[in-house]
This record gives C-alpha cells, structure tokens and sequence, in this order.
C-alpha cells in the first residue's frame, strides 16, 4: 500500500512533530483514495496543525531539505522538490482554522481552531475526515493495515466514511454553495473522480445556488482555477458532462450554448489526446476549443471579460505534433484533429489561420 521510502517520510514528519510537541492531522486524497480502495497517488500530502504551521514548516523544511514557500495570510506553507521519499514530492502543511465568509463567494476570513473546527468548515463529507499522524504512522506500520482497522482511528463526524463508501457527495451546510458557489464545480468533480452522485438535498442546494446566479459573485480568475483543475482529472469529461447537465456551462459562459455538443465531443477527444501527466496542455488547448465555439468578434469579447489580452491570440510554435512528441506537440495540428465534426470550431479555426499572431495562452 505506502512503500518503505513513503513510510519513512510520513516517520519523520511524525517524529519533528512530537519534538515541537505539536499535534499534526493527516486530511484530504490520501484518506479518501484509501477508503474506495484505490492506491494513493496524490503526489502531495496534506497536514493540519494545531499550532503555528508556518514555524514548524521552517523546520521540517530543513530537515527533509525541501524548498520552502510560506504563505503567512493564510496560515500555510508549502514543501516541495522532496526527493527519496516513493514519489511524495510534496507537503502541504496548514494552521487548523475556522472560517466565515462575509459575504456571498468572497474568500472567508480564518481564525486559529483546533482541528474538530477545521473539519467542521470543509466542503463535502468525504473531506471532513482526518486522522492524527501518530495514529496514522502506527497503522501503516503495523501488522494488519486494512481499511477495516483504519475506521476507528478517523476522525469523522460528519459520515463522511459511510459517504464515500456509498460513493455519495454531501455538502455539510445548506449555504456552502452560497458561500462558496466554486463548490460546484468541485461537487461534480469529485462525484466523478468515484464514480458517484450528488445526493439530492446537496443537489437541490446546488441547484438553488445556479438559480440565485452564485456563479456571478465569483471571479474570473476563480472560474478558470477551476477549470484547470477538471484538466488536471485521469477522466475530465464525465465532470465536464456532468456541468453541462446541472447547467454549470450556461452560467459561466465560456463556450456558446449552441455549439455545447461540438464542444463536448472536442473535450472527449481531447482527454484520449492528452493524457493526464500534461494537463496544463489540456488545460490550453481546452481554452482554445471554447474560444473557438463562439463567432470570431464575440469569442475575443468573452475573453476579455475573463483577462485575456492580445497574446491569447498568437499561435504557439512548436516541433512535431502530439502524441508522437507530448512534450512540444502541435497545438494547431491537434486543435485540427479535435475541430473535426464540431461544426463552426472547425469553420473558426480556418478564420483563425488567416490572422496573424493569433494565440493560445495567458
């Protein structure tokens, strides 16, 4: 399950722990790919302290020799270029915090907690379980490291075990959409990610949230984040289809609805493209097939709105097309291939071969 060198890592973040006598919390992907008995393959780890994360960060940063980013208004910090360790190459390390949101999709203001509160602000069920590192180095070492044994030792109040075993997405507060409408976006994500459903008072809030226009409240930049997240999914059409039929597309307005089935047939093509080891490729040409959905004035105007500039518009050069070279595929050669019965995209792509310097990146 966690190899020798894995082991190790999670032993010696464990043991900096105990010498600053601080209580540490394992959270997030590797607690829920555990539970539906898929092998972690999260490259990043998650931490909650109770205590001053930033501090403790600045020391077990040193000992794993890890580069170091601290982000003192939230209370985090991050490791990464970790080496030796099975492929963990980074820690997420936080502060246990409460939040509130003072008004409808503004980012919330936090204050120091313990880690019941922390839980307690979190999104979905299925992310509002933790377990102490102690608890957690003791499992993965000893001599019967199934699931059955992990139960006990989670801290789950909300259900969130029994969701995830029933592949169930559940909001833990009636608002959660209101507070935070990007929530959306992550609800469908994650429904797909385990190959489950939105249950349905959690859908109906979600819903309510389409109908109130929550999506308005938040910001371009916001929207974009998560959309470069679907990318960075193994399987991002089952969430981009499941968007498209709680209405999620027509709110955010990135593509025209009346090329949505053009598009989602491009998208599908492109994850059997691309795979998920370059999704910032994905991610790009992705934004490229929405630009190209719409009628050429409109489209530049739509992305303006979501701060685009001119340089959007400039074709990236590159050598050899994808698949045959991932790393510098061609963006025009595979925007051709996914353009192919997509209707106006394919019409829109000629237009844009005739301009000059026109792009595809921020």
């Amino acid at each position: 399950m966690f190899s020798e060198p894995q082991k190790q890592l999670f032993a010696k973040v464990r043991a900096a722990a105990e010498r600053e006598k601080l209580a540490l919390y394992l959270v997030g992907g590797t607690i829920r790919d555990l539970i539906i008995g898929a092998l972690p393959d999260d490259r990043d780890i998650d931490f909650i302290v109770e205590g001053d994360a930033l501090a403790f960060a600045q020391k077990l940063s040193q000992e794993l020799g890890a580069k170091l980013q601290l982000f003192p208004q939230f209370g985090t910090a991050k490791l990464s270029e970790l080496s030796g360790f099975g492929g963990i190459d980074e820690i997420d390390l936080a502060g246990a915090r409460s939040e509130e949101y003072p008004q409808p999709g503004s980012l919330p203001l936090v204050a120091p907690a313990e880690i019941a509160a922390d839980l307690h602000r979190r999104d979905f069920s299925i992310n509002a379980m933790g377990i102490s590192l102690a608890d957690f180095v003791g499992w993965i070492t000893g001599p019967t490291s199934t699931i059955e044994s992990l139960r006990p030792l989670l801290i789950d109040s909300f259900s969130g075990y029994s969701d995830l075993a029933s592949r169930r997405i559940r909001i833990l507060h009636p608002r959660s959409f209101i507070d935070d409408p990007t929530r959306i976006f992550r609800a469908c994500r994650y429904a797909a990610r385990i190959s489950g459903v939105i249950e349905d008072a959690t859908l109906g809030c979600l819903r309510e949230a389409l109908a109130t226009e929550a999506l308005n409240t938040v910001s371009a930049f916001r929207k974009l984040s998560e959309v470069r997240k679907i990318c960075a999914e193994r399987s991002p059409s089952a969430t981009i289809r499941l968007l498209a039929e709680y209405g999620v597309w027509q709110k955010v307005a990135l593509f025209d609805p009346s090329s949505s089935e053009g598009v989602l047939a491009a998208l599908d093509r492109l994850e059997k493209l691309v795979p998920v080891e370059h999704a910032e490729q994905r991610y790009q040409v992705a934004l490229r097939i929405f630009f190209l959905s719409f009628p050429l004035g409109q489209a530049e105007k739509v992305f303006r709105g979501y701060s685009f500039g001119r340089k959007f518009f400039r074709l990236v050069e590159a050598e050899g097309e994808y698949p045959q070279n991932p790393e510098t595929y061609s963006t025009e050669g595979l925007l051709t291939q996914l353009a192919i019965g997509c209707g106006s995209a394919e019409l829109l792509l000629a237009e844009l071969r005739k301009r000059e310097g026109v792009a595809v990146g921020r």
